[in-house]
């Protein structure tokens, strides 16, 4: 029998490695699984690195700990694609040693057959004896209940909107709602609790939001030293994942780049979702393999997700469902959808309403309001003091012109607050200000 080693294999788990390092702190593999020998030596002085010496797998420092060999090969190595569950890679790596462990028993016994001296009853000792100790890969994790430790699902900001801890949140609204405010505005009451937060908003300018948290503080004071990290449209916010030429979803490099990122992050918002995937936000075979492979990172790592998305379009039921494939809600385990608050006829400007369209685990107490209809919880957030209307203002930009009186008390402090950014070009905020103007209202600069 002709074995054919698998290069391609040894080369995709050295380089998943490299990219994460954590996962081999906690592979089976052992050196000896491996069929070449700089592919051993290399593993080797990964261990040592990452685990020995708590070093970064770098290229010169793994030179450095195999004497300046294998060059070549890490060359190989760094130009392959990682993959972030290397679980399939594994398997094949321990079948192939195993095959290569019975193919030379075989032919030992092989041999002991054809010699002149050979006791049968000893060739089938050896033969019922025979085993190969590897540590198996467990695919089905059978424990019993009684030995399992119970775990109580924890939440962050229970009494204001909960935010399920080490898994999955999703915020939807149809546009123009302040879904990038209302989440502004969580992380600035989680960062107030010591928690480190970092949020990208992908299609706001980063000083936009700085101005808008800035507003914030004037009505939340405990904003005024928090420290909160962000990104902005600068910066791409690219796919998470994409397709290999074989149709398969795969992680790409930008993701274990970010993950790398976030290492010091408890609470993560991506603002929005559809940014991350790669072809068709419809497609629920791509939806699950994505949020599968968020919800493996945030497991590992600790981690607490917040996901920006738009509503499906629509009216009643329809515009409270999230937009594209139905697996997106099937992997989250809270799903929002956000309006603005309105006491019939008058819009509360300062106020969000959130309303909990789904969840796993939250059991609600006796201060959870529900609403009228479909009892669903809700949670109505202040982000400022005052409302920025007191009955609703008609803006027609192609007229130039706004219709109904001037309101009394109105706050032109966050007139971001009548649209969101991402839906409404720059130059119509513009021209809503200089209606504004005309009509008397006062701006800062």
């Amino acid at each position: 029998m002709k074995i054919i080693p698998e290069k391609s294999f040894e080369n995709t788990i050295l380089a998943s490695f490299m990219y994460d390092s954590d996962l081999l702190k906690e592979t089976i593999i052992k050196p000896e699984y491996f069929v070449f020998n700089d592919s051993k030596e290399i593993f080797i002085a990964m261990q040592k690195l990452a685990i020995d010496k708590d070093l970064p797998l770098d290229e010169d420092f793994i030179l450095s700990e195999t004497n300046g060999k294998h060059e070549e090969r890490l060359l190989q190595i760094l130009s392959t694609n990682s993959v972030s569950n290397i679980t399939s890679i594994e398997k094949e790596i321990i079948k192939n040693y195993k095959t290569r462990v019975l193919a030379t028993f075989l032919n030992q016994t092989k041999n002991e057959l054809l010699s002149e001296n050979f006791n049968i009853n000893e060739v089938l000792y050896k033969l019922n004896s025979f085993e190969i100790n590897v540590d198996e890969i467990d695919d089905f994790g059978i424990e019993d209940i009684r030995n399992i430790k119970a775990t109580k699902p924890e939440f962050f900001l229970e009494k204001i909107c909960p935010i399920q801890k080490k898994e999955i949140n999703l915020i939807t609204a149809q546009a123009g709602k302040g879904k990038s405010l209302t989440c502004l505005f969580l992380l600035g009451k989680l960062a107030s609790q010591g928690i480190k937060c970092y949020g990208w908003f992908s299609e706001d300018d980063k000083g936009a939001t700085k101005h808008r948290f800035e507003q914030m503080i004037n009505s939340n004071p405990e904003f005024s030293n928090v420290s909160i990290s962000i990104a902005g449209k600068d910066k791409k916010l690219s796919n998470f994942i994409k397709m290999d030429r074989a149709g398969n979803f795969e992680a790409t490099d930008f993701f274990h780049k970010f993950k790398k990122k976030m290492k010091n992050f408890d609470v993560i918002l991506l603002d929005p979702y559809n940014k991350l995937i790669c072809k068709n936000e419809n497609d629920n075979v791509e939806a699950s393999f994505l949020l599968g492979l968020l919800n493996e990172w945030i497991e590992k790592e600790n981690k607490t997700l917040i996901l920006i998305h738009h509503d499906g379009k629509g009216d009643g039921e329809q515009a409270n469902k999230s937009r594209g494939a139905s697996g997106i809600i099937g992997a989250v385990r809270i799903h929002y959808s956000l309006t603005i608050l309105k006491d019939g006829e008058i819009v509360r400007d300062n106020f969000r309403r959130l309303i909990m369209e789904k969840t796993n685990h939250f059991v609600p107490n006796k201060d959870t309001k529900f609403m009228e209809k479909t009892n669903k919880p809700y949670f109505d957030i202040k982000i400022f003091n005052s409302s920025f209307s007191s009955k609703p203002i008609e803006i027609v930009f192609e007229d130039d012109k706004i219709d109904k009186e001037k309101p009394k008390n109105f706050d032109t402090g966050g007139i971001e607050m009548l649209f969101d950014d991402e839906d409404i070009p720059n130059e119509k905020n513009n021209k809503l200000i200089d209606n504004l103007k005309e009509k008397g209202f006062k701006f800062d600069d």
